[in-house]
């Protein structure tokens, strides 16, 4: 059985690309809120689209390796829970939330998956 080799960047991108798109999404409703309107542009959005790709890309990457089964499922439940979760967030406050929490557990999943990579010996 082939198993390709781990590359820890590809989880540091992960959390990065993660930690910025929950920053982002933060970051809109606080800055609506202290009266900043210039964030609605569609500008605003190809931000989403673009965490949203590298995070996909990056889950994809990590995942060929020798991620554990649940590390695995994690990672693309989050990023397709976030997936989900963007497309419906403009229109429904419950699905902001949805993505603060998707992109979080991205984070973890990323960091679980680094942590057990490193803690293997990996031939």
């Amino acid at each position: 059985m082939h198993h390709h080799s781990h590359n820890p960047k590809s989880d540091i991108l992960g959390m990065i690309s993660s930690g910025l798109c929950l920053i982002h999404c933060l970051a809109g409703p606080v800055l609506v809120l202290m009266g900043y309107t210039f964030i609605e542009p569609d500008g605003w959005h190809l931000w989403d689209i673009l965490f949203l790709s590298i995070s996909a890309w990056a889950v994809y990457s990590v995942t060929k390796g020798h991620s554990q089964r649940w590390i695995k499922t994690g990672l693309y439940i989050s990023v397709a829970t976030l997936s989900v979760a963007i497309f419906f967030s403009h229109d429904n406050a419950f699905f902001t939330v949805i993505s603060w929490l998707s992109a979080a557990s991205l984070v973890l999943f990323h960091y679980f998956n680094l942590r057990h990579i490193r803690s293997c010996k990996i031939v």
